[in-house]
């Protein structure tokens, strides 16, 4: 990291603690990723200037501030988008892993693009991590982590029908699917 070769991730919500990470990692010559980043919307400018790329944290909570409008953090990849800031969508616990398309879906619908929506859970995250080379798109030579839905990716109502990891099929069976079939399929009352 003090080379440079590697980002230091700092977690950081408020704007006074982001802008403080950003001036710190600025004077020791360090690469940094925010992540959290809550009230990145105050600071875009910084962020884009110092080129800090930020992983987003699940927007399913209220804002921190009591005067937010309710969509403040659902708009927010929205506003870092058209400000030129990097972003990705992160879960940051295995809680909210699985909703990581919800919420890509969710900045789509307030003001992110579909495009945009859909890159910051494959090819953004990749690219913030330094990993770009070996995931985040579809190319002959990278790891073939793939998933097959029957509709839109982003979509709660598609569902799974195959993934993939590192190119081979694999199996999607879990406790929550089995219990999920065997009470859809019991007799009507």
């Amino acid at each position: 990291m003090v080379r440079g070769q590697l980002r230091v991730l700092v977690f950081a919500d408020r704007a006074r603690d982001i802008r403080n990470a950003v001036e710190f990692c600025d004077k020791q010559k360090l690469k940094m990723i925010l992540a959290g980043g809550q009230e990145a919307y105050k600071v875009k400018d910084l962020l884009r200037s110092k080129n800090v790329p930020v992983i987003l944290r699940p927007a399913l909570t209220l804002p921190l501030e009591e005067d937010d409008p309710y969509d403040r953090l659902l708009s927010q990849p929205a506003e870092l988008a058209q400000a030129g800031v990097k972003f990705a969508m992160g879960s940051f616990d295995n809680s909210f892993a699985r909703r990581l398309g919800q919420n890509a879906a969710n900045a789509s619908a307030h003001g992110l693009s579909y495009d945009d929506a859909l890159k910051s859970v494959t090819l953004y995250p990749a690219q913030i991590l330094g990993l770009a080379d070996q995931v985040g798109t579809l190319e002959a030579g990278k790891i073939a982590n793939i998933i097959v839905t029957n509709g839109d990716p982003l979509e709660l109502t598609s569902d799974l029908k195959y993934l993939f990891i590192k190119g081979q099929l694999t199996s999607t069976d879990n406790r929550h699917k089995r219990l999920f079939e065997k009470y859809s399929n019991r007799p009507a009352p």
